[in-house]
């Protein structure tokens, strides 16, 4: 989970003092849905670009002399900016990776979303992010570039060639956006984010925060110093294979009951598929059929959450038993969520997350995954129920599962949670 805010000002001169105060404190506010790393970037009524980005979280960042000299420089000629909170799922925490990517002088980009499957058919580029900033480099045609694009996303970017500033989403992420009274136009990932932040720089909203419709293209061109806006529907509807990532024949399951498993499966026939009835106890034995669970754990940060040796694993594995608590628990930060089937009204999930623990050592291998299943919300629901972060969960059952991409294997190490209870920040940073 990422978080996204931003301010296009309706001055021409620079945005005001509390406008670019607001845009602060919605990018500190923002870390809530990101510590990993902060991005800004700023485009003035020249259309130069300025970008600053750091593994960082929102206070440190914002607490910088770059920072204050950007923010000096949105006081003094800023039009639009744009700010961006990591929480890592796809690349190491560098300084690199962090949100925003410039593409090849001309696009400037940020997400929160994760790519379905391996994105490096699109591009090589460690992040996901960065492959789709090169999509749009090298596709003018907005629907044509995004159409190629398997991704849960919101999106803003800056075509540095065309002086467009653009917001887009899907079904999948949020993006809430606003109005000011001054002419000003405010978005961020959360609508509490917006309220909170305007009523703290007394700046007036034209009317409350309000979702922005999916697939409904805003833009704002900046021509001659002067700013205009429109928006429209756009077909941006993923045209490519239905199947997330590598072939299943590629994946070899542990074999094992897993009855806390209720879950769409997946039947591989000639490199398509098609969906199974739900079951309430699903057993992979055969390696063709495809846990969503694990699949799609594995398929959307196949880079990133995978072990190579059986060093590794074993050390994974006592990392889990050496990060429960005296009561038997375990602290979780959630990153992200997973549907539990195709359909359209899906309202069971699968939400994943690492483990808060001074116990846990990272420099040696990724953090294994925790996960559990969520039943009977909606997509707004979960997002609300993983925006929560943090929660305290009893370890159940550790599963490694083997994967063999480009003739390498590779091991995913994952525990199921239960009796799973909800905490504060503080308590699990405490802990």
């Amino acid at each position: 989970m990422c978080g996204i805010v931003g301010f296009v000002t309706g001055y021409s001169n620079g945005l005001a003092y509390n406008e670019a105060d607001m845009f602060q404190d919605m990018l500190f506010v923002d870390t809530l849905r990101g510590v990993d790393s902060t991005g800004v970037f700023s485009v003035d009524y020249n259309s130069n670009v300025d970008i600053l980005k750091e593994a960082t979280h929102g206070l440190r960042f914002i607490s910088s002399g770059e920072f204050k000299q950007f923010k000096g420089k949105l006081i003094s000629r800023g039009q639009f900016v744009v700010g961006h909170n990591r929480a890592a799922t796809r690349g190491v925490v560098t300084d690199e990776n962090a949100h925003p990517f410039y593409v090849d002088d001309k696009i400037v980009l940020v997400q929160n979303g994760t790519f379905i499957g391996d994105h490096k058919h699109l591009k090589n580029t460690e992040v996901d992010t960065h492959a789709i900033a090169h999509v749009l480099a090298e596709e003018d045609n907005i629907e044509t570039a995004l159409q190629k694009v398997n991704s849960a996303y919101a999106l803003v970017w800056f075509n540095a060639d065309k002086q467009e500033l653009q917001i887009l989403r899907n079904d999948d992420r949020p993006l809430f956006v606003a109005y000011t009274k001054s002419g000003g136009f405010v978005f961020a990932s959360e609508e509490g984010t917006i309220t909170w932040a305007a009523n703290r720089n007394k700046i007036e909203l034209s009317k409350a925060p309000y979702l922005l419709a999916p697939n409904h293209l805003v833009t704002y061109t900046l021509k001659d110093k002067v700013v205009t806006s429109e928006s429209k529907d756009v077909d941006v509807k993923f045209r490519g294979k239905p199947f997330r990532g590598f072939l299943p024949e590629d994946i070899d399951y542990y074999a094992g009951e897993f009855p806390h498993v209720k879950s769409t499966t997946y039947e591989a026939s000639n490199n398509t598929l098609t969906t199974n009835n739900r079951r309430d106890t699903l057993s992979p034995k055969n390696n063709k059929k495809v846990d969503i669970l694990f699949a799609d754990f594995a398929l959307n940060n196949i880079d990133d959450i995978l072990y190579e040796s059986s060093t590794e694993i074993s050390n994974a594995v006592s990392q889990l038993d050496f990060a429960v608590d005296a009561t038997g628990y375990l602290f979780v930060e959630l990153i992200d969520y997973v549907k539990g089937n195709l359909h359209s009204d899906c309202t069971s999930w699968h939400v994943y997350g690492s483990v808060v623990s001074p116990n846990i050592d990272t420099e040696h291998g990724p953090t294994p995954v925790i996960h559990w299943i969520v039943y009977n919300k909606t997509e707004a629901e979960i997002m609300e129920y993983v925006h929560q972060s943090f929660y305290q969960v009893a370890k159940s059952t550790t599963i490694v599962r083997k994967l063999i991409k480009d003739n390498k294997k590779r091991y995913l190490v994952a525990a199921y949670g239960s009796n799973v209870r909800e905490v504060t920040a503080h308590t699990a940073a405490v802990n």
